[in-house]
């Protein structure tokens, strides 16, 4: 049986808005929506965060278990992030193993207590063979900045919290 437009349509919409490994949004729609939540903040006055993960030692995944099992990994990690968030949140792989969250009306304090429990649960699951991962986090509460600034800032914490030792998150 044929599909019919509406179908095809709905399939080209996901493929151009996921990221095709981890079937959670990619780096385009997530920088749209961005843009979107930012306006919202504006026009609305309430908070608006994000913030930004990295997997440690992804590198480490990678050379040691092979590009398939760092492929798992990354499904995981993402399925895990998307598992923990609202509805009205928005989760997607940024770019490579660095994933971000856009928490719509949220302070500071929420999405950073949201995102260390994000850290604790990537932290505590087990993979084949008991293997474990960890990751690290930047959380950022909107205050005029433009988008790229926005990420820069949350980019910035998350590079502290690498600095500070991994498997945390600094906000």
């Amino acid at each position: 049986m044929e599909m019919d437009l509406a179908q095809k349509n709905k399939i080209l919409q996901e493929m151009s808005s996921l990221d095709g490994l981890t079937k959670i949004s990619n780096h385009r729609t997530l920088v749209e929506h961005l843009k979107a939540c930012i306006s919202d903040a504006v026009r609305t006055g309430s908070p608006m965060s994000i913030a930004i993960f990295d997997i440690d030692d992804f590198k480490k995944v990678n050379d040691t278990r092979g590009h398939v099992f760092g492929d798992q990994v990354l499904a995981r990690v993402a399925a895990i992030i998307n598992g923990s968030i609202r509805g009205a949140d928005l989760a997607g792989r940024y770019g490579g193993e660095e994933f971000m969250v856009l928490f719509p009306d949220t302070g500071l304090e929420q999405a950073a207590k949201v995102s260390e429990r994000i850290r604790q649960v990537i932290a505590d699951y087990a993979f084949e063979e008991g293997m474990r991962v960890t990751v690290s986090g930047g959380v950022k509460q909107y205050t005029g900045e433009t988008p790229a600034e926005l990420i820069h800032a949350a980019d910035i914490r998350l590079y502290q919290a690498k600095k500070n030792g991994k498997n945390q998150i600094v906000f």
